[in-house]
């Protein structure tokens, strides 16, 4: 998501709904394989604002791509259901306050 500034917004799942998320996964997929790579995601994370806890995000993204490579996908992208995996450990590790 976008802001006046051309930054990113952390993203939180309990505030987005299932288009919200699918819309957010396509903008991040740039190359439109259906999977976000790891440089896809540190992308979008170097945009963001200090507030969204840019570092806690990099520590959750580097884990779920850990040696490079991302559960499901050979050439490193993790797919749909990944990325909600990941938007999760986001939510609870680095926004706990948001319940």
């Amino acid at each position: 998501m976008h802001t006046a500034g051309g930054h990113h917004h952390a993203v939180l799942t309990t505030t987005l709904n299932d288009d919200h998320i699918h819309e957010l996964f396509d903008h991040i997929d740039a190359d439109g394989s259906g999977y976000i790579s790891k440089s896809e995601a540190d992308l979008v994370i170097d945009q963001l604002e200090p507030d969204d806890k840019p570092a806690c995000i990099q520590e959750v993204v580097d884990n779920a791509f850990t040696d490079g490579k991302s559960l499901s996908d050979p050439e490193s992208g993790a797919n749909f259901d990944e990325f909600m995996g990941v938007l999760a450990a986001v939510n609870v590790y680095c926004h706990p306050e948001h319940p």
